[in-house]
């Protein structure tokens, strides 16, 4: 993968983790 894309799945697992910590509380 190139390194775009390996940044924009990086940043799309840090907001479903963000996500999910939100649907926790």
């Amino acid at each position: 993968m190139s390194a775009e894309a390996k940044q924009w799945w990086k940043g799309l697992g840090e907001d479903l983790e963000t996500d999910i910590e939100d649907l926790e509380e």
